[in-house]
């Protein structure tokens, strides 16, 4: 801080490896706007990890430090392609031959076999990575992989990889999911699990009248013996009623309820694909406790 204040500080610029490419079919045509990036994760790191080749299928990416780097291309109609790079002064060009993709076909339903319409499907990882994405955002280039399954619950992304994606499902009323997925072109059936409901009312014990305002606050069972009770995500009851939803997979589900001059209750844990639970809560009235300090 010193050397700032009088002015006397130094900042060494060192000298980056620009690499580039072209990027082209089998053939050797080049294939234009092809997103390449260069990172591990680039919806999260700093600035613009993403460029577009250009007409003649050329890409060059800003400087960057020596180094081991993953460069993931992906174009719209052809495979993406991964690769690891060892970033040198004096290095040669990187080209990138894409092949055609695989179709991906996935049918959701639910429980009973009933289609489910308009499923947000995610890119969550490839091949351990996250430079494989279909994020819509201002962070990132569009990469043009669709995200959302049809009217019918189909979801067709035609070029696809050849290996395994780890995909991500959501919906409203739906509990979300997480698989991993290989396209082979043909119809692959997800089931999904509609979200937990837990609702139910809430009495006093002795006079059977609402409590009129109560918490309901989730309880996170990751295992029998460590539980968590997640107050950021509590809900307000009130006339004595009460409903939360749970859409977690990885975990069992429970409910701690509060209110003021009573005894605290605690319910659960249920897994989401159990009946939704209808409770009839009777809490004891208690006295406060005074004390002097």
């Amino acid at each position: 801080m010193q050397s700032l204040r009088n002015q006397s500080a130094t900042i060494v610029m060192r000298k980056g490896i620009r690499l580039g490419g072209t990027v082209t079919d089998l053939n050797g045509d080049a294939v234009r706007k092809a997103v390449v990036i260069h990172g591990d994760d680039p919806y999260f790191q700093t600035g613009s990890q993403e460029v577009l080749t250009n007409e003649q299928g050329v890409y060059k990416l800003p400087p960057l430090p020596p180094g081991e780097v993953a460069i993931t291309v992906v174009a719209k109609g052809w495979s993406p392609e991964m690769r690891r790079v060892k970033l040198t002064h004096g290095m040669g060009k990187v080209d990138f031959p894409l092949r055609r993709g695989t179709e991906l076909r996935l049918k959701f339903v639910d429980k009973k076999g009933l289609p489910i319409p308009k499923v947000y499907v995610g890119i969550r990882s490839w091949r351990g990575r996250k430079s494989l994405y279909n994020t819509r955002h201002p962070n990132v280039i569009t990469t043009h992989i669709p995200q959302m399954s049809n009217k019918r619950g189909i979801f067709v992304w035609k070029w696809a990889p050849t290996d395994a994606v780890t995909y991500e499902f959501a919906r409203r009323g739906i509990a979300d999911k997480e698989i991993e997925v290989t396209a082979d072109g043909k119809l692959q059936t997800i089931t999904l699990d509609t979200v937990l409901t837990v609702s139910g009312s809430v009495t006093d014990a002795k006079t059977s009248k609402p409590i009129q305002r109560f918490k309901v606050s989730p309880v996170i069972y990751f295992s029998p013996e460590f539980l968590v009770v997640n107050r950021r995500d509590a809900v307000a009851g009130r006339g004595g009623q009460f409903k939360i939803q749970f859409d977690r997979m990885d975990i069992e589900h429970g409910i701690r309820i509060e209110a003021p001059g009573y005894r605290t209750r605690a319910f659960g844990s249920w897994p989401i694909g159990d009946q939704n639970p209808m409770l009839d809560v009777r809490l004891e009235p208690a006295p406060l406790v005074r004390a002097l300090c």
